[in-house]
């Protein structure tokens, strides 16, 4: 993705943070290593949507990278619990459940 591209995520998720658009900007920010920008977006964003999915899924793998186990854990049961074909989400909780 070009930074035109990634500003203009930017620009969507400042003027409304629950935007379907903040878990794909939180991603983009993991992949870049900015934890700190990744948590924020997506924590902004599930208070206004909660029921997000791929906003949950993506907390997840913050909280894993913070070592929050226990609360990566718990947000990846709710991901599953909500849609149960989320493969990727199945494999983190079994990974993360395993150590």
């Amino acid at each position: 993705m070009s930074s035109f591209d990634k500003e203009w995520l930017i620009e969507q998720v400042n003027q409304n943070p629950g935007s379907a658009f903040f878990p794909v900007l939180s991603h983009l920010y993991l992949k870049d290593k900015e934890i700190k920008n990744a948590q924020s977006v997506c924590q902004k964003g599930l208070g206004l949507f909660p029921e997000s999915i791929e906003g949950n899924f993506i907390m997840a793998q913050i909280q894993i990278l913070g070592a929050n186990l226990l609360d990566a854990e718990k947000t990846l049961k709710f991901v599953v619990n909500r849609h149960s074909a989320h493969v990727n989400a199945w494999k983190l909780l079994f990974r993360i459940q395993k150590d």
